[in-house]
């Protein structure tokens, strides 16, 4: 059975709710991850996209920049989320407080709603 990316965001909530620094960068990862996982499986599963390993990232978030004003939310706030996650998982001298966790969450909730919603639309609505 495959792995249930939305495990994730139950991991980055239960560690937003701790104190120190380490729990609150891992939960910025883990909500980055959460995000990143969704967006990956929206394009495979509504779009033509090839996932590369080298630099997919980027090139997930930049899929969604040009696909429409939904669309474009999703690029907007994975490339906020993408810093925030870039900034605790590599940077030692980066300002990690509780704020910018759960301000994560809030990133990669927005996100999942958006895909669910396009996709409860071309499911209903198949072109």
């Amino acid at each position: 059975m495959p792995f249930d990316w939305s495990d994730y965001r139950l991991t980055a909530e239960t560690l937003s709710h701790n104190a120190d620094e380490a729990s609150l960068r891992s939960a910025i990862s883990r909500a980055y991850y959460f995000a990143y996982h969704q967006a990956v499986n929206h394009l495979l599963e509504h779009f033509d996209f090839l996932l590369s390993k080298d630099k997919s990232h980027d090139a997930v978030w930049r899929a969604f920049e040009k696909k429409g004003l939904s669309y474009r939310e999703v690029w907007d706030k994975g490339g906020k989320l993408k810093k925030l996650r870039v900034d605790a998982d590599y940077e030692s001298n980066a300002i990690i407080r509780d704020e910018t966790a759960a301000f994560s969450l809030q990133l990669s909730d927005r996100i999942a709603t958006i895909l669910q919603s396009i996709h409860r639309q071309k499911s209903s609505h198949p072109s």
